[in-house]
């Protein structure tokens, strides 16, 4: 990982909780039950108003209240079709006046993006169903389309996310898509233009563009649009992320390898082009899974190499088009295979890809495969694959080296 590109810090000491806090309107506002804890503050419920909740931060940026103010002002939905967001609604003072924290809106129950992805591909029918109202391809559908309107709503409204991944996205159990943490997004005050950058990001979710470190070059609704891909991608495909190979050459050595960000920045995709020495993990569906233009969408988004990347950025499909595409994906009269009736697929295929891609039985044909471990060596969370879905990273890429192709 590029050493300018931070991942969210562990959470400070614990401190107690203020008694009260101003709100912008003059009234006083009560913490009440803690309901939530990351590195920038926790989220509690809020006495006598139990459609709210307040975050305190551990330790106020020192332009917090800037930033917080130019969010406000930019009057972001709350809820619209398809998802819902946690918007700082006025910021929170503490008894020495200093801006502390938010009021948002509270928001019921749902589960992170990781979670449910697991859902959908890794874990049993009765475990899904226990939360999402329904399973299986259409759902994850139909969750891609809902996160890529949250997208484009937040996009015309002139707010660039940044760090755009399945960790901070949530899903309930209808399939709204639910977004938190909008303060750490980047933010351009609409009235001043004073800008307030996103300082964090996974380096397996980021654009190219900024794999260099991200004070290189600035996020926008460029390189959310790279992330949005990805993150389509992975709920279409198995969980797989785009950039996930094997090596066909057993003589490469293990340093050669492309690391994620590598792989990201040179554009080494074999999902959307063929790269010479690479090939798709063997029980991973082909992009013939979706139909032609979402072939084309994932061609534009994926389909750089190093040298054509300036070229390809301005060509990434915008979150609205990949909103209208999934939209009618989603709707559309999938079929159902005759021998796996949680295996649907659409109409353009003749047969089913989910049977076509299982892992195959014989235990010669996985030569060079490591088995996928249990639990991710850089979180310690249970792994789906050879891909981690809670810190979005990837087993070493030796693992994964193929014999070569006769």
């Amino acid at each position: 990982m590029n050493p300018s590109i931070s991942l969210s810090a562990p959470p400070p000491p614990e401190r107690p909780a203020p008694a009260f806090v101003a709100g912008q309107d003059g009234r006083r506002y009560r913490p009440a039950e803690r309901i939530g804890r990351g590195g920038e503050g926790s989220v509690y419920l809020v006495q006598e108003h139990p459609e709210l909740a307040l975050k305190l931060y551990h330790q106020p940026a020192p332009r917090i209240e800037a930033k917080l103010s130019a969010l406000i002002g930019m009057q972001l939905p709350c809820r619209a079709e398809g998802f819902l967001a946690a918007v700082p609604q006025q910021i929170v003072y503490d008894a020495d006046g200093r801006a502390c924290g938010f009021l948002m809106p509270r928001i019921g129950a749902c589960r992170p993006l990781y979670q449910v992805q697991r859902m959908l591909y890794g874990e049993a029918a009765a475990s899904r169903t226990s939360f999402l109202r329904s399973s299986g391809w259409r759902t994850a559908a139909a969750i891609a389309a809902n996160l890529c309107s949250a997208v484009d709503c937040f996009h015309r409204r002139g707010l660039v996310l940044g760090d755009l991944n399945n960790c901070n996205i949530s899903v309930q159990a209808d399939n709204t898509v639910v977004f938190f943490d909008l303060d750490s997004a980047d933010v351009t005050d609409p009235q001043t233009g004073a800008r307030f950058p996103c300082t964090v990001g996974f380096p397996d979710f980021l654009a190219p563009e900024l794999q260099g470190g991200l004070d290189a070059v600035s996020m926008s609704r460029s390189t959310d649009c790279f992330s949005l891909a990805v993150l389509v991608f992975m709920l279409l495909f198995k969980n797989y992320h785009p950039f996930h190979f094997r090596t066909l050459r057993r003589d490469l050595p293990s340093d050669d390898i492309p690391s994620p960000d590598r792989a990201i920045a040179e554009g080494i995709c074999p999902f959307v082009r063929q790269v010479p020495g690479y090939a798709l993990p063997q029980d991973a569906p082909a992009l013939e899974l979706v139909p032609a233009g979402i072939q084309q969408l994932f061609r534009r988004a994926f389909g750089y190499t190093a040298e054509t990347l300036p070229d390809s950025i301005p060509l990434r499909p915008s979150a609205g088009e990949w909103a209208r595409a999934l939209r009618e994906l989603a709707g559309s009269d999938l079929r159902v295979c005759p021998r796996d009736r949680e295996h649907v697929y659409p109409p353009h295929l003749s047969a089913c890809p989910w049977c076509a891609c299982t892992p195959p039985s014989d235990p010669a044909a996985q030569v060079g495969l490591q088995p996928a471990a249990s639990v991710c060596p850089h979180c310690g969370q249970p792994m789906l694959g050879m891909f981690c879905t809670h810190c979005g990273r990837f087993l070493p890429r030796p693992s994964e080296t193929a014999p070569a192709h006769p």
